[in-house]
């Protein structure tokens, strides 16, 4: 599934990489394995569908299935549309690789062609069609995709009871923060790459962690 994010082309299953300029197609990619499972693909005119990142092909990503083809083929970002072209008056799959294919990188390509199967011809009069397989609209839904994600994992954080009048937003949303484990702690700066001194500002003897600052916020809930 392709969304563009600030003016590029991205498909839902391509992994984020990097600790910095990520954030919001991270949040995106929280529920990539829900959607994975749960969204069938009917493809009319390609351009929508990710060829490598899109479980299209048999239930399979293709760049994890061939991950040689993957690194050199210049069609990274590719939709299906993007890698089909008449050779001869015969449609063929065209990857543009950096280079002549070495033994073990021919092989994948040969496995690769038997996967895919001839090309077939694309119909350019309609889009795609992404399909909710958890929901009764026939097109995808952001909104029917957090619902069911909160079925399954269980909705634990308490929105009546946070956002809601009377309650400062900024109060609400440091909690909400607290409950994501979003606080930039010592522990999360880390885990993102900075070089700091973990030490909890409160007790200042043992290192400062998202539970620290629930205690903090929240005695009473941890009192027995």
């Amino acid at each position: 599934m392709v969304l563009e994010v600030r003016g590029r082309k991205k498909s839902i299953m391509e992994k984020a990489e990097g600790i910095q300029g990520k954030a919001i197609w991270k949040g995106v990619q929280k529920g990539r394995d829900l959607v994975a499972k749960n969204i069938s693909i009917t493809i009319n005119d390609g351009k929508s569908v990710s060829f490598w990142e899109d479980l299209w092909c048999n239930n399979e990503i293709l760049r994890m299935t061939f991950p040689k083809l993957y690194k050199l083929s210049k069609k990274k970002n590719a939709s299906i549309f993007d890698v089909q072209q008449m050779e001869n008056e015969v449609l063929v799959w065209n990857l543009d690789f950096k280079r002549t294919l070495k033994l073990d990188e021919q092989s994948e390509w040969n496995a690769m062609q038997i996967l895919l199967g001839n090309p077939t011809p694309l119909n350019q009069d309609q889009d795609d069609v992404f399909r909710c397989k958890f929901s009764n609209a026939t097109n995808f839904s952001a909104k029917e995709c957090y619902e069911h994600s909160c079925m399954e994992d269980g909705d634990k954080f308490p929105v009546k009871i946070l956002w809601r009048k009377g309650v400062p937003s900024k109060v609400s949303f440091m909690i909400w923060s607290v409950f994501q484990n979003a606080i930039p702690t010592m522990d999360n700066l880390r885990r993102r790459g900075m070089v700091v001194i973990n030490r909890c500002w409160l007790c200042k003897q043992q290192e400062e962690t998202y539970g620290k600052i629930d205690l903090a916020i929240f005695p009473e809930a941890f009192q027995g």
